[in-house]
């Protein structure tokens, strides 16, 4: 018999419980064509407060890296981009939503960590992503989180995707749109006591 239902919006996007660090939700990387943009991040609040970024770290080795300048700030569910070349970058994403800073450094598609460094020193490797399995195989250099409320150092949250890609905005591919709802329903008897059943 059915013990509990609880419908919860999509829209909230609630499914993290780490807050306080930025996400990468999309990643472009050695893009082929004449004129590429260049190496390109998307970072994401994921919680519902600003995150501030000011004075800490992205690196892709535990040396250097890039200061967040003071006053970096991602509004609540919103993004930030970070460009190799943010010259070669902005004149082929001209409509973007977001501020965009330059990344320092550009990315290696045979694999590397990318570090976030608080401003209390502490060092967290956000993802460590290649272009070999299980991380998705790419013609287009890009590849986009499934999710937000995904794990990140997860290959298996993450997919490949067409150019432009879509920097400053959420991902196509993100599949809950805040229109519809997740219910939760606990069921008994059940496979273990206490189990639940998910619905979209």
């Amino acid at each position: 018999s059915r013990v509990a239902v609880h419908s919860v919006p999509a829209g909230e996007r609630n499914l993290r419980l780490l807050t306080g660090f930025p996400t990468v939700t999309e990643i472009s990387y050695n893009q082929p064509g004449a004129d590429p943009p260049g190496d390109w991040l998307e970072i994401y609040n994921p919680g519902n407060e600003p995150l501030d970024l000011s004075l800490a770290r992205i690196s892709d080795s535990p040396q250097g890296g890039t200061v967040f300048p003071r006053g970096t700030v991602i509004p609540p569910f919103g993004f930030l981009v970070m460009a190799s070349d943010p010259d070669r970058f902005q004149p082929l994403y001209p409509d973007l939503p977001c501020s965009l800073l330059d990344l320092g450094f550009k990315l290696a598609s045979e694999g590397e960590p990318l570090c976030f460094t608080g401003r209390d020193g502490v060092c967290m490797t956000l993802l460590e992503f290649t272009d070999r399995s299980p991380w998705p195989e790419t013609d287009e250099g890009i590849i986009a989180l499934l999710h937000p409320g995904l794990d990140q150092a997860d290959p298996s949250s993450w997919v490949s995707v067409e150019r432009p890609g879509s920097p400053g905005a959420p991902n196509p591919v993100w599949a809950l749109g805040s229109g519809s709802t997740v219910r939760i329903e606990g069921l008994r008897p059940n496979p273990s006591p206490g189990a639940v059943m998910f619905y979209s």
